[in-house]
């Protein structure tokens, strides 16, 4: 999300991103091919429709965080680590990430026996990087990401924090003081960095010409009118009990309450779906669950390829699923060819899926995993991405008609 944010709404988009001598890391300049591709795409009175494509969930680290070390987190090896690892999360994390005392066993006081191991940092085949990102306060003890509010609000709000406001006076977190004219809301846009950055003129568009669409880790059983009829059509309009069921009560705070297993973050096999022992087939939505080693996520839903992938050729072999050292293929590989990929798959996408549910009427979601893979008619409605442009269609038709 935020390739999007700093093209449409960063107010001073940074140039670079560099280390210093004292190992932290500055936001260096202001980029202008940015800001000369902003004004000449953004209109002032257009609507504004953000499409978000992604098989995964959202995250990305806020450079300034934490002093401007928080870049350590996405290093494969953690700077100072005695196991190349980042330091161990304090006992209580585990339970309540975000009780006052969950932190980093190299901010804590002494005692924490989750502390005394490794000299208080994880062991390196305890951290995978492919899975560092995944409940980051629990695993961590720390949450170095931008939060998703950032998004929100950049949909929404007339003014945003430049980066000054983002951390002002230096603070070691975000804050995300509002202290600039939001781009997407202005009259006249910068050419250059030398033009007025943040005091911009306010233009005539609203909120309600501005759209969020994601295509991404969700199910489409948990989307169409009747999950039990595969060729029932997506729902215009999501219910709470539909949210509910998608996220959870509050996914940002922990709380999976009334969240369905399928679109749990785990590495490990999720109570209540069929486990690794399973059939291919034993769930419709996902297949089965599988031992991924720590290393990947369980899948939100699972598709069938119109062309299979052969994991052992160099072609595919970078993206593929079914790799040959594979000892448990995932339910997304040939019973019968272990290295040939014959499903596709997606993650849960839980943040982009927050600011959907935030955004209400102004953002649709649609499934990455489509409803039919084949046309079963010509035009037929529900063949591929055709549910999901139909909804963006029909959101930016209310925009347009109000």
């Amino acid at each position: 999300m935020e390739s999007w944010y700093r093209f449409l709404v960063q107010p001073d988009p940074y140039a670079s991103i560099q280390v210093g001598s004292d190992n932290r890391a500055q936001l260096v300049g202001v980029d202008p091919v940015i800001l000369q591709q902003r004004h000449d795409f953004l209109r002032p009175d257009s609507l504004v429709g953000v499409i978000v494509v992604t098989d995964e969930n959202d995250s990305q680290v806020d450079p300034q965080n934490f002093g401007g070390d928080a870049w350590f987190f996405y290093n494969s090896s953690y700077p100072g680590s005695p196991t190349t690892a980042p330091p161990r999360p304090t006992s209580v994390c585990a339970a309540t990430p975000l009780d006052p005392g969950c932190t980093q066993c190299t901010q804590a006081p002494p005692g924490d026996p989750n502390c005394a191991v490794n000299g208080g940092y994880l062991a390196a085949n305890d951290d995978p990087l492919n899975v560092r990102n995944v409940h980051m306060k629990q695993q961590l003890g720390v949450d170095p990401q931008y939060p998703v509010q950032r998004y929100v609000d950049a949909l929404s709000s007339a003014e945003v924090p430049d980066r000054n406001g983002e951390h002002p006076n230096g603070s070691p977190t975000y804050v995300g003081q509002k202290d600039c004219v939001n781009p997407i809301f202005a009259q006249n846009l910068p050419q250059s960095p030398g033009d007025e950055l943040c005091n911009l003129e306010r233009g005539p568009r609203s909120p309600d010409l501005v759209y969020f669409a994601l295509i991404g880790g969700v199910p489409h059983q948990f989307l169409q009118q009747d999950p039990t009829n595969p060729d029932s059509p997506q729902k215009t309009v999501l219910t709470d009990a539909d949210w509910l069921k998608i996220l959870g009560t509050d996914p940002l705070s922990y709380d999976f309450t009334g969240q369905d297993p399928h679109m749990l973050e785990s590495t490990t096999p999720r109570p209540g779906l069929p486990p690794p022992s399973a059939p291919n087939n034993a769930d419709p939505i996902s297949g089965r669950e599988w031992t991924t080693g720590g290393n990947f996520l369980e899948y939100a839903c699972i598709f069938p390829l119109t062309t299979p992938h052969d994991c052992t050729d160099p072609t595919y072999a970078p993206f593929c699923d079914c790799r040959p050292d594979e000892p448990t293929p995932p339910p997304v590989c040939s019973t019968t060819t272990p290295t040939l990929q014959i499903d596709g798959k997606a993650y849960p996408t839980i943040r982009e899926l927050v600011v959907a549910h935030d955004l209400g009427t102004r953002a649709t979601i649609s499934s990455l995993c489509p409803i039919h893979m084949t046309e079963t008619s010509p035009n037929d409605p529900l063949y591929g991405y055709r549910p999901a442009v139909d909804g963006i269609v029909n959101a930016f038709r209310q925009g347009l008609v109000h």
